[in-house]
């Protein structure tokens, strides 16, 4: 990791920005799981190069945050991903008192969590005052989601989900800091 932080990969001097996705399995950590997160807070502690985790349907966050923290990673520079597969605020709210980011990357995936949930959400994380740490994206992950492929595309965050997260109390400057401001400033 350090490598390709610093020198570039696969012998090119195209050098990595983030570390990640690092995950976990769902409810818990593999021992190869554990060796990754481990390998992975080395790497930052070397590099100050932010980290971005996978949780899997949003388990095993709290656990990823106390892993991090036990470790003496530096909490600014992680993200932990796709909580809003929880459906639980309180469960996000806690990681957020941690000092880590959250990512509600997982916007279209109705079939995992109903979008206005997860707009519901949002609007409870800026009432409490975490509107800088939070992300805002999609994980479009198969050709399926593509939209020549008949699925909601790329444009469906912007089109329908910003849409609805504004209609439902989440301020414009909340949008622009998930898309825009938040992952700037994590990634200076």
């Amino acid at each position: 990791m350090v490598n390709e932080i610093e020198h570039g990969i696969a012998g090119t001097a195209i050098k990595a920005q983030i570390i990640g996705e690092i995950g976990t399995s769902k409810n818990l950590m593999t021992t190869r799981e554990q060796k990754v997160f481990t390998a992975s807070v080395i790497a930052q502690e070397q590099t100050n190069v932010p980290i971005t985790t996978h949780t899997t349907l949003g388990t095993y966050g709290h656990e990823q945050v106390a892993f991090f923290k036990e470790q003496h990673a530096n909490l600014e520079k992680i993200v932990i991903g796709h909580v809003d597969l929880t459906g639980d605020i309180n469960y996000i709210l806690e990681m957020l008192d941690q000092g880590v980011y959250v990512e509600f990357d997982t916007v279209g995936k109705e079939n995992y969590q109903p979008d206005l949930v997860r707009a519901k959400m949002l609007k409870e994380i800026e009432r409490r005052g975490y509107e800088d740490k939070v992300f805002l994206s999609m994980d479009i992950t198969r050709k399926s989601n593509l939209t020549y492929q008949g699925g909601i595309g790329y444009s469906y965050l912007l089109d329908q989900f910003v849409p609805l997260a504004l209609e439902n109390g989440v301020s414009e400057q909340f949008i622009q800091k998930m898309l825009r401001f938040n992952p700037q400033t994590f990634m200076k």
